[in-house]
């Protein structure tokens, strides 16, 4: 039999069956009682195998995540005692386990300080501090460190904080009480032993690993706000800072001895810089007097570090951008003479750009490492990044003089190009990109550059430098080739039509090259202009595109076979735009782009490896079927024939994150099905669909909830007639037991209230009330408040108050007075503007119902008048009680990266997926109806009213609804 320290071994086997098996067994012991103590004692016992400890350390980070108490939304949390029991255990674990499983026990203590810390927690921090002196004075500093990691991990939250409030500023000072006066002595050990030990790297490395905790502490105490005790003791606190930034060794121990992974000395001059950073953004009045020597001290950093080794680069990026925040703040004159602009441009940003010996093992070798930081501009900072910021920073106060200069450079560096290509192809590469930074000044990676430096003339750069360098492929450095189309992409807004066709001729070639990064940019360049509109009309649209479409195709799927880029997403991105811009135009390639589509989708069924590239070829799928709808609606049941094996297939073998994709296809297929009936095939998967087992994985959830939606859609009759609505109900009833997912189980009541004639629905509509209040009754969230109130009033638009009255007199007399009470705290929750308009318009409805005048009811007259008020002057409150579970949910699967998540097929939407109920609403001008509702009841019962309109008028949003009456 199966134990625990057995099952958690299998879990980081990587068999799926083991993995799978293991993770059953676990999650069946989730909820025992013993189930924490045995995880904490298999993590701090040195005779558990250190296998068996690193995957009790992963288990135990993903069960704290999953199940740590954060909101209502929760079904099921550690109860009270466990949770204090870890957290009476979380300093033992900082200090008693290997480093491999301190990194899940740092993680662990960020989440649990999100939710508990300090209110719930006061006591966590005084025991970090004390065990760090008792540390200090034992001079036990690999201790010491790991305390100041949990310190760090207690405190991150503080580091992501916008803005302060009085909240934030009661918590900080709670920090700075026990944290200020320790830190300032750990400061001032760590530059005493520096001194001291000056030649000893050894020593040195484990003293600059504690600095490097206590600067990261001091962003934590400083991001939010400026602390009156840090700022007079600021001469203290940026000696360390300069100490540290000046501290010169050669030392390969803190230099790092790897070419590519930065020592601990040049982490903590990144962090000092970063630390600086902040400072210059937020309190330069009163930074002010230091910022001069650190302007100097950077600059001596930056002019004589080795630019060749990576492992510098993350220093240098730092460096350079806070120079690009003294560029754009108050200090800015200190860079603006000529003499500097030009020592800048050739002392720092050239070389930083300039492409070095591990830019091109990564062009050629780690393609995509390439890729992610050149054309997708990941957040990381990196030395090129970095060197065009400092250039736009330079540019915000001074854009004349530094065009001039830096333009200069750019004529010079064309200028080495043109004298030997071959061998100068670098000079053009430095020119691509600083001829960028020159010219944005707005615009993102999604959109293209929005606004450009008008002082720069682009398209002559696009006419002379761009378009000869597309007409010399493929004599040119693919580097270059490179650069020609990431220009092409980066200024797709501005280059004019008549350059597009010309271009994708160019691109098209290209898109052949055996340069995995230039065909890669090649796809990304023609499916990044595919996306140009001018006003709501493509640029370039279906008409402009057919005579490339097949060659594109063809070439693509070419690419798509071979081994090399046969999961190049960017290809498979290019392929879904084209079927997308097409539209008709496909209709006599349908045939072999389906088969192609099926292959790729039953390869890659068997070894899933990149989540983007699976995504658009479900998107490529849902395309070509848009396509053929357009064209002729009966090609869509030809299609849905031939890919529904395929379909089956995935389901049956349980692909790995495919079937909320296969499910949303399904759905596509059934709302655009001609017919208004089901097929065999439709009845056979119908079966599968409600069976509790589909429904077990939480990623499958939204797209089977539309997929029901789209059955009971499409032919009730038949559902009622095969018995399968009963079925259907229990669905609901299943969704709706989870606090999670009830929203979902509400979508389908919604659909099924929408779609199923009164005789069939009167005798199911009692137990569906019923088992929606056992609901609210063991477990009452906002947010089910919120969908419930939503269903009511649907239910009340189709069938009436006073019928809803009568049912629900029948479950429980006098309970309307509950749901009514139900219904005016919902009306203060709502955000999302469909909601806010069924809301408005049903309560104005049932105001003027004679039954909300009976003495029985009288008194939810006013508070729903009130919330009627509140919900419409109030709209932009807030977007969150509605979007809580998917966020909260989002959020686990990020960080657990355990269950199958839902990704959204944008082309498998149709027209039937639109809600007829809220399309009727949505029409309707919502304060007009509620004049016209509520005036002449008013009107009619002034007498009767007057005192509750008086009481409405003492409100805020009431006074307004009032004064739209009269």
């Amino acid at each position: 039999a199966m134990d625990i320290p057995t099952a958690l071994a299998h879990t980081v086997t990587g068999n799926h069956e083991q993995v799978k098996e293991a993770t059953k067994f676990l999650t069946d012991q989730e909820k025992q009682t013993q189930f924490v103590s045995v995880l904490l004692q298999l993590i701090t016992s040195a005779t558990t195998p250190p296998h068996v400890r690193h995957a009790t350390g992963i288990y135990f980070k993903n069960y704290v995540l999953r199940y740590w108490p954060i909101n209502e939304n929760q079904d099921w949390t550690i109860p009270k005692d466990m949770c204090q029991l870890i957290k009476q255990n979380m300093v033992g674990l900082m200090v008693n386990t290997p480093e491999i499983v301190q990194k899940q026990i740092v993680d662990c203590l960020e989440l649990i300080s999100m939710t508990d810390f300090p209110a719930d927690w006061p006591e966590i921090l005084p025991e970090l501090v004390k065990q760090t002196g008792e540390s200090f004075q034992a001079k036990n500093f690999e201790k010491a460190t790991n305390l100041l990691k949990a310190t760090n991990s207690l405190l991150r939250r503080y580091r992501t904080i916008a803005h302060d409030n009085e909240q934030v500023n009661k918590e900080l000072a709670f920090v700075l009480q026990h944290l200020l006066q320790p830190v300032v002595q750990e400061f001032q050990f760590c530059s005493e032993l520096i001194a001291e030990q000056s030649n000893n790297p050894a020593a040195l490395k484990v003293i600059f690993e504690i600095l490097h905790q206590l600067f990261k502490l001091f962003y934590c105490m400083t991001y939010v706000t400026l602390p009156e005790a840090i700022e007079d003791n600021m001469d203290l606190f940026m000696k360390h800072h300069m100490m540290a930034l000046t501290f010169s060794s050669q030392s390969d121990e803190l230099l790092g001895d790897d070419d590519d992974r930065p020592g601990i000395l040049l982490k903590v001059q990144a962090t000092v810089c970063q630390n600086i950073c902040v400072f210059i953004q937020k309190y330069e009045e009163e930074f002010e007097k230091y910022i001069g020597d650190f302007v100097q001290a950077v600059w001596n950093l930056l002019t004589k570090i080795e630019h060749e080794q990576a492992k510098y680069d993350r220093l240098l990026a730092r460096g350079m951008l806070m120079l690009t925040n003294v560029s754009k703040g108050v200090s800015h004159k200190l860079l603006e003479k000529e003499e500097i602009l030009q020592q800048i441009c050739d002392k720092i940003i050239i070389p930083n750009l300039t492409f070095r010996e591990v830019d091109e093992i990564n062009f050629e070798e780690e393609h995509l490492e390439y890729i992610r930081t050149d054309l997708e501009e990941s957040n990381q900072l990196t030395r090129r990044s970095s060197a065009c910021e400092l250039v736009q920073g330079l540019r915000k106060h001074n854009e004349a003089a530094v065009t001039k200069a830096f333009a200069e450079h750019v004529m010079k560096q064309l200028a080495e190009y043109n004298q030997n290509k071959k061998e100068n192809w670098k000079k053009k590469d430095v020119a691509f990109f600083l001829i960028s930074a020159l010219t944005i000044s707005g615009g993102t990676r999604v959109q293209g550059v929005t606004s450009t430096n008008e002082l720069v003339p682009v398209i002559d750069f696009l006419k002379d430098q761009v378009v000869p360098e597309l007409q010399q492929y493929p004599d040119n450095h693919p580097v270059i080739q490179a650069d020609t189309l990431k220009f092409l992409i980066t200024f797709r807004n501005q280059i004019p039509k008549e350059f597009y066709a010309p271009i994708f001729q160019c691109a098209l070639k290209m898109l052949g090259s055996n340069e995995y990064v230039v065909n890669t940019y090649a796809a990304s360049c023609m499916e990044r202009l595919l996306t140009v509109k001018d006003g709501n009309t493509f640029r370039f649209g279906a008409a402009d595109l057919k005579p490339f479409t097949n060659d594109i195709l063809k070439l693509a799927f070419g690419k798509l076979s071979q081994e090399a880029s046969q999961n190049n997403d960017y290809i498979m991105r290019l392929v879904m735009r084209v079927l997308s811009v097409s539209k008709g135009d496909i209709i006599e390639f349908a045939q072999p782009i389906m088969e192609q589509l099926q292959a790729i989708i039953m390869r890659i069924a068997k070894n899933p490896t990149i989540p983007a590239f699976d995504h658009y070829v479900f998107e490529s799928v849902a395309c070509l079927c848009s396509c053929l709808h357009a064209k002729d609606p009966t090609l869509v049941t030809q299609f849905e024939t031939q890919i529904l094996p395929t379909m089956a297939t995935i389901l049956q073998n349980d692909t790995a994150n495919f079937s909320p994709y296969v499910y949303q296809l399904l759905s596509m297929f059934l709302e655009l099905n001609p017919t208004g009936s089901f097929n065999n095939a439709h009845k056979e998967i119908l079966e599968n669909i409600i069976s509790p087992a589909a429904w077990a994985e939480t990623g499958n959830i939204p797209a089977l909830t539309r997929l029901v939606e789209a059955y009971l859609r499409k032919d009730i009759n038949s559902i009622i007639q095969m018995e399968k609505f009963t079925a259907i109900l229990g669905v609901f009833q299943n969704l709706l037991s989870f606090s999670l997912q009830d929203h979902h189980g509400m979508e389908i009541l919604n659909v099924i209230l929408e779609v199923t004639p009164k005789e069939a629905f009167s005798s199911f509509i009692e137990p569906i009330f019923t088992v929606i209040f056992k609901r609210l009754t063991s477990k009452k969230t906002t947010k089910l408040c919120c969908e419930f109130t939503l269903f009511l009033c649907r239910f009340v638009h189709k069938y009436t108050l006073p019928v809803l009255h009568e049912i629900l007199e029948k479950i429980t007399p006098g309970i309307l007075n509950n749901v009514l009470s139900l219904w005016e705290t919902s009306l203060l929750n709502f955000g999302k503007q469909s909601d806010v308009q069924v809301a408005t318009i049903m309560t104005a409805s049932i105001l003027v119902e004679p039954l909300l005048t009976d003495n029985a009811y009288a008194a939810h007259w006013l508070p729903l008048a009130k919330g009627l008020a509140f919900v419409m002057f109030n709209v932009n409150k807030s977007m969150a009680v509605l979007e809580e579970s998917d966020l909260f949910e989002k959020q686990k699967n990020q960080q657990l990266g355990l269950q199958t998540s839902f990704a959204k097929l944008v082309h498998s939407s149709t027209s039937v997926t639109v809600d007829p109920f809220i399309q009727q609403v949505s029409q309707i001008d919502r304060n007009k109806f509620v004049v016209d509702t509520l005036r002449p009841f008013v009107m009619t019962n002034a007498q009767a009213l007057q005192p509750l309109l008086q009481q409405l008028a003492a409100d805020k949003n009431g006074a307004q609804l009032c004064a739209l009456l009269q």
